[in-house]
């Protein structure tokens, strides 16, 4: 069997009073000149790559980490080394 709990909550409290008036803001700031854009796509590109580069060593190992599988798609055979 289950049973029904009621909760008697106070009544809410009332909302503050909003502000009235101008607000003031101030303004956002200044973008900075682009430079040096070359060093930022190369920063962003570097460790993708790198990274990209790991994944394809990882997965081109076989199990026992001997021959790379890369050999055999080039070769079209294992290498006998």
């Amino acid at each position: 069997m289950s049973s029904l709990v009621v909760v008697k909550r106070p009544p809410r409290r009332p909302a503050p009073p909003l502000p009235t008036g101008e607000v003031l803001l101030d303004p956002p700031p200044e973008v900075p000149a682009a430079g040096g854009r070359g060093w930022t796509r190369m920063l962003m590109i570097l460790p993708m790559a790198a990274g990209a580069a790991a994944m394809g060593l990882m997965m081109g190992m076989q199990r026992g980490g001997v021959r790379p599988m890369w050999s055999v798609a080039c070769t079209g055979s294992p290498s006998s080394a």
